[in-house]
């Protein structure tokens, strides 16, 4: 191979490695304490609830809209999936992040902290587990959760 070839090789690789990472989403969990009031969580963000599909009681989904990363989206109304973050709270103080990078997930847990009794000393994060869905996939895993 030349070194034109070379150097196209490696971009192409370069380019299938950013494509196959844009369509990957980080999920992590974390147990922060030993119960979550969630009727109160649900009312205080009730325009991000998702509405549950089944009659389960003991968890919460929710979405929240990344307006920053999309402002054309949410002023036209059309929310690109890609833009959202998704967090399911469970009743017994286990909270899973998808598609909320590192830097954003105290936020998140700040809002779940207001409606949490039984804060543990030290937050246990499962890190060594956070795994990567096919976006594809993480409508049909919101909607299986829900």
């Amino acid at each position: 191979l030349g070194s034109d070839d070379d150097a196209y090789y490696q971009e192409q690789l370069l380019e299938y490695a950013q494509e196959d990472e844009a369509r990957l989403v980080p999920v992590k969990a974390y147990f922060p304490c030993t119960s979550i009031n969630l009727k109160s969580l649900q009312s205080q963000n009730s325009f991000n609830v998702i509405p549950p599909t089944s009659r389960a009681t003991n968890y919460v989904v929710l979405r929240y809209y990344d307006v920053k990363g999309d402002p054309e989206g949410f002023k036209t109304g059309v929310i690109d999936e890609s833009h959202c973050h998704y967090m399911v709270v469970f009743q017994y103080g286990s909270i899973v992040l998808f598609n909320v990078s590192d830097h954003e997930a105290d936020g998140y847990l700040k809002i779940v902290e207001r409606h949490a009794s039984g804060l543990l000393p030290e937050m246990r994060k499962d890190g060594k587990l956070i795994l990567n869905i096919r976006k594809e996939y993480l409508s049909d895993l919101i909607q299986y959760t829900s």
